[in-house]
């Protein structure tokens, strides 16, 4: 088996997405820096076309909460208890700390209020 050269680029995009791309030759000589440097530029302007192409936001392609959850973290950045929001929306309180658990696990956040920080944030909610 031939040796082989290789180089990976990483690439990272909106809302904490992260790409790589991976460059590999087969022979004796390693990459010089002037072909890395080639090979990232490359990297880049292809990740820059290709995002180009997606019609899906950041927010629904990293993170992809449904409605009732995008409800439910609008009102907690509204300072809303899980009694208010559940009133609100017709739903136990129950329903409201369930879907208020998913985001915060999809957004990986410690509590509501940091998951309707990050919220905002991404641009999934409206700042407040």
């Amino acid at each position: 088996m031939d040796a082989a050269s290789w180089v990976t680029v990483p690439l990272h995009g909106p809302a904490d997405s992260f790409r790589f791309m991976s460059f590999a030759q087969s022979s004796d000589c390693e990459l010089q820096n002037r072909a890395i440097t080639y090979l990232q530029m490359a990297a880049l302007r292809f990740h820059l076309m290709v995002t180009k192409f997606d019609t899906t936001t950041a927010s629904e392609q990293v993170h992809n909460l449904s409605p009732r959850e995008i409800q439910c973290i609008d009102l907690v950045s509204q300072g809303k208890s899980s009694w208010d929001i559940g009133t609100i929306l017709g739903i136990s309180r129950y329903t409201v700390d369930f879907h208020l658990k998913n985001v915060m696990r999809k957004l990986d956040s410690t509590s509501r209020t940091l998951a309707a920080v990050k919220a905002s944030k991404l641009g999934i909610i409206e700042p407040q």
